[in-house]
Formats: C-alpha cells, sequence, structure tokens
C-alpha cells in the first residue's frame, strides 16, 4: 500500500523518459526554427529519440497487458522504435558516403510501414476475419491512391523539378512515401469509426495525429532536396518532430483502453466507410 501511494504522488519512470524526450524535441523544435541549417542535425536526433521513446511505451504496454489490443501497439512500437534507430543509421551513413535520397537505405521505413498496416488489421475491431481485414487495406489503399493523385496534381510541377534526374527506380521510392502514409490514415481512421469499443478511441486519435504528421513530413521532404542526394534535402524537422511527439502521446496514453461494451453484431454504417470513396470521386 505505501508503495502504490508514494508512486501515485510523483511520475513513472516510463513518464519521466517521455517527458525528457518531449523536452528534448520541444528544445530541437525551437533551434531548428530559429537556423534551419545550423541545428538541422540536432532536431533530426531529437525527432528520432521521440520515436524511439514513443516505440518503447507502446511496446512496454503490449508485453504487460492482457488486453486484446496488445498486439496491435506493439507491432507499431516496433514500427517507430525501427523508423527512429534507422533516422540515426541512416544520418550517420550519409555522413560518410554520398547517398542518393530515396534508395536501398528507405526498406526498412518500408518495413515499418508493413508493420502499421499489419497493427490496424490486427486490432479487434476488425479482427473479424480475412474478409474485414482485407476491406481495411482496400480502404485505406483507395483513399492513399486518390490523395496521392490529388497531391500530384495540385503539385505536379515542384514535384518534378525535385524528381528529375532520378532514376525511375528512386522516384518510384519517393513517390510511395505518401501512398503508404494516407493508406495508415485512412486505416486508422476507419478503425477509429467503426462501430464498437475503439469507436472515438483517444490512442488511436494520437496515433492518426502522428501519421497525419508524418505524412505532411514525407510530402514536404520530397521536394527538399535539390540534387537527389540525402545530404543535400533540408526537410521540415518541425513536422517530423510534431509526429514523435504524437507517437510520445500514444504511448502516454495507451493504457487507457477503452472499456468492453456490448456490441450488436451487424455491419457498421456506410458512412463509416465514406472518407476513401469521397477522396477517390473528388479526383
Amino acid at each position: 500500500m505505501a508503495q502504490t501511494l508514494n508512486r501515485s504522488k510523483g511520475l513513472s519512470r516510463s513518464e519521466v523518459v517521455a517527458f525528457a524526450a518531449l523536452a528534448l524535441g520541444a528544445v530541437s523544435a525551437v533551434l531548428f526554427a530559429r537556423d534551419n541549417e545550423a541545428f538541422l542535425e540536432i532536431s533530426a536526433l531529437g525527432a528520432a529519440t521521440g520515436f524511439v521513446t514513443g516505440g518503447w511505451l507502446l511496446v512496454r504496454y503490449a508485453r504487460t497487458t492482457e488486453n486484446d489490443d496488445a498486439a496491435s501497439f506493439l507491432y507499431v512500437g516496433i514500427g517507430v522504435q525501427l523508423a527512429g534507430v534507422w533516422m540515426v543509421v541512416t544520418g550517420a551513413i550519409a555522413s560518410l558516403v554520398d547517398v542518393p535520397a530515396f534508395g536501398p537505405l528507405d526498406f526498412p521505413f518500408f518495413f515499418a510501414y508493413g508493420l502499421f498496416l499489419a497493427a490496424l488489421v490486427r486490432f479487434p475491431a476488425v479482427n473479424l476475419g480475412w474478409r474485414s481485414q482485407m476491406r481495411i487495406l482496400l480502404d485505406g489503399l483507395v483513399g492513399a491512391v486518390s490523395v496521392a493523385t490529388i497531391i500530384w496534381t495540385t503539385s505536379k510541377d515542384a514535384l518534378a523539378m525535385r524528381l528529375e534526374g532520378l532514376s525511375n527506380a528512386q522516384q518510384a521510392i519517393g513517390l510511395a512515401y505518401p501512398v503508404l502514409d494516407v493508406a495508415i490514415v485512412v486505416g486508422a481512421m476507419i478503425v477509429i469509426l467503426r462501430r464498437g469499443r475503439y469507436r472515438f478511441d483517444i490512442r488511436l486519435f494520437a496515433l492518426s495525429a502522428a501519421f497525419g504528421l508524418q505524412s505532411a513530413a514525407d510530402i514536404d521532404f520530397l521536394t527538399s532536396s535539390p540534387t537527389g542526394l540525402l545530404t543535400d534535402a533540408r526537410p521540415n524537422m518541425l513536422l517530423f518532430i510534431g509526429a514523435s511527439s504524437a507517437i510520445i502521446a500514444t504511448g502516454l496514453l495507451v493504457n487507457r483502453a477503452p472499456q468492453p461494451v456490448e456490441i450488436a453484431d451487424r455491419k457498421p454504417p456506410l458512412w463509416s466507410y465514406a472518407i476513401p470513396y469521397l477522396l477517390g470521386a473528388g479526383v
């Protein structure tokens, strides 16, 4: 009882680590805002630290909880940790040799996106068989391709100027990022809107915010390298720091799992699936 009371009066160790990472991200964001060139590497390290910390919180939850959403948050946690570590590794390699902005070093990031999509289809809200899981993937990809088409239509001149001179493989890798980003955003929103205990789940709102900021950061990165080399890229690190901060927020909120509720066994309303197809209709 005494231990419980003492613990309730202060922050837990995981919360201290999380707030320290948030503070590092905030300082990095301020420095980057003052001088993009001088503090690019520091801000990148701040974002990477946030991803690793948020991923650690999610993995820690998944390994200690008995809730049925453990596998989904485990996948997300491993994915964001991989992304954070690989950001540092990629930066270190780019400081030693010339690295293309898009190339083989991007494949670990794509593996992380695969984990994110796997997490969405494993959520108990949609884990009702392979048809329901494939519907999530299909809707996510429909929305992603639609939004990617809108992005290309509205900013194709800027994108073409930056991607000009790159090989077809590099262009394909670069353009895959916004498609994957929007796919996980749409997939997360479908999980949030589905009828059930995870509907309007605050943890998924935080996770969707992280995915949305990451999507904006990737789109910005597409046009940030005038030479096609990673060392010449000047991405907006404020977006990456925002995404990593939202991941930390997800980790801090992850214990607030919705309480089980009695849900009638019926199909979700059609409007919950409307988002990706409305996007497609607008293209």
